[in-house]
């Protein structure tokens, strides 16, 4: 088969108070999770805060529409992910992230993420990292509860 694919980008200039950026997307291609080539339809759009403020948002909705090889719907599934960030100081961040998929012609509720993170950069190019974070999975039927603990030190030799 040939592969093809075709994206449309856009995005608001970097000197306004909010940022946006959008895409739109085509592709004929192999889909891995079907098994089959077909058509896929994907869009996004984003928008977020683009000020020196100490706190921050962004929220980004995407979807991908996938049709079988007769070219007929064979699923739309949705994406939702914000995200909000307060610095601390200059060093210190902590960002709570979100992440929501769902099959929209089924109307059920596939994957969902939620994320505390706490980075501290304690030395230049060095950072520490402190996460907890909770998934669930609809077709694994699992729900994950997680912690993280890193240190991402630079060595200068």
């Amino acid at each position: 088969f040939e592969r093809s694919e075709v994206k449309i980008s856009g995005w608001l200039p970097g000197n306004m108070m909010f940022r946006g950026f959008s895409e739109l997307s085509y592709s004929h291609d192999y889909n891995y999770l079907r098994g089959y080539v077909g058509d896929m339809f994907s869009h996004f759009i984003g928008v977020g805060t683009n000020s020196n403020s100490r706190l921050s948002f962004r929220l980004r909705f995407g979807g991908m529409l996938e049709l079988n090889p007769d070219g007929k719907i064979e699923g739309y599934t949705v994406n939702l992910q914000p995200r909000i960030s307060f610095a601390v100081t200059k060093d210190m961040t902590i960002n709570l992230t979100s992440q929501v998929v769902f099959n929209a012609l089924e109307g059920e509720m596939l994957f969902s993420a939620y994320s505390f993170v706490f980075a501290y950069n304690f030395y230049p190019k060095s950072w520490l990292y402190f996460v907890l974070s909770h998934a669930r999975e609809k077709e694994a039927a699992v729900e994950n509860n997680y912690g993280l603990f890193k240190i991402r030190y630079l060595l200068m030799i």
